[in-house]
Parts: structure tokens; C-alpha cells; sequence
């Protein structure tokens, strides 16, 4: 039988409680791989009112991955060279503040979740230096061969999946 508890109105298992928490710990110890990815804006990611456009967050976000692959030993080309593909399922962002031309940003990328065929990615995109909040978000990526199949990463590239399960 799963126990659960009731959090902010939900019902949570154990397992996944403990491993939030271990989030929470492990970030507040400064432990959490994270890649971090300074970007200025450039005039053409914004829109006429002179504020960032929505569909170059997903871009930002894409950055932040690829520094994340490099800074913890995998190279993103590499794993498409062997003929695994991770395309995205989902993407959320939230918008918290508006991010104008010619301004500095930091996109900070965690490895959030890690599954046999998916992968889930979180960010936070601050203004460096003052640590100004400005926007989340979340991508979640499946594993898959060139014909786009689900693919298991840990029987397909285990070195891979090893260095991706060492970063949560």
C-alpha cells in the first residue's frame, strides 16, 4: 500500500516527498549541478513595445541545456551522432518580469527529473548581479531513435544516463 500526505492541497507519496526535499537540500547547500548561461538581448528578440517576445524564452532555455550537457561531460552532438534524439514533450514558462532589449540574463538550467525514456528540465532566468527574478520554466524531453521511438537512455547510452543521474 502507498502512503501518502496531504502538501498544498495534494497528495504526495513518500518517495517523491523525500526527493523534493533532497532538491531543497541539496540547492540550499549549493550542491545541485546547475549550468549557468549568460545572455544580453538582442534587438530582434523583442517585440514593438521594445519587451522580450514569448517564443525566445524557449531558446534561452534551449542554451541553458546545451551548457548543462557540456558542464557535466556529455556533449549534446555526440548523443545525436550515436543516433539518439531528444525532442521536447512539454514546455511551460513562466513570465514574472519583463525582460527588455539590450538587458543582461542569466538562465539557470537543473536537471529536474530523469526516467528511463524522459528527461525533465528546469530553469530560472535571473538578472546577474542583483539576482532580480524574472521568469521559470520547464521543458520535458523523450529519448528516441532517428524514427522518433522511445528509447531506454540507460541501455542505449548508459555512460550518458550515469552522468545525467549524478546530477540530480
Amino acid at each position: 500500500m502507498l502512503r501518502t500526505k496531504r502538501a498544498a492541497g495534494r497528495m504526495y507519496s513518500r518517495k517523491l516527498l523525500r526527493r523534493e526535499v533532497r532538491k531543497i537540500y541539496k540547492r540550499w547547500l549549493g550542491l545541485l549541478i546547475s549550468a549557468e548561461t549568460l545572455l544580453t538581448v538582442r534587438y530582434a528578440e523583442t517585440d514593438r513595445m521594445g519587451i522580450v517576445h514569448h517564443s525566445n524564452y524557449p531558446i534561452w532555455f534551449e542554451a541553458g541545456r546545451m551548457d548543462f550537457f557540456q558542464k557535466i561531460g556529455a556533449s549534446y552532438t555526440g548523443i545525436e551522432a550515436q543516433g539518439i534524439l531528444l525532442p521536447l514533450v512539454r514546455l511551460q514558462c513562466d513570465y514574472k518580469q519583463a525582460i527588455r532589449f539590450g538587458e543582461q540574463i542569466l538562465v539557470r538550467t537543473v536537471l529536474a527529473k530523469i526516467s528511463a525514456v524522459k528527461t525533465e528540465f528546469s530553469y530560472e532566468i535571473y538578472q546577474p548581479g542583483n539576482e532580480k527574478f524574472l521568469a521559470s520554466g520547464v521543458t520535458v524531453h523523450a529519448w528516441t531513435d532517428q524514427n522518433l521511438k522511445p528509447v531506454a537512455l540507460a541501455k542505449a547510452l548508459p555512460k550518458v544516463y550515469e552522468l545525467l543521474r549524478q546530477a540530480l
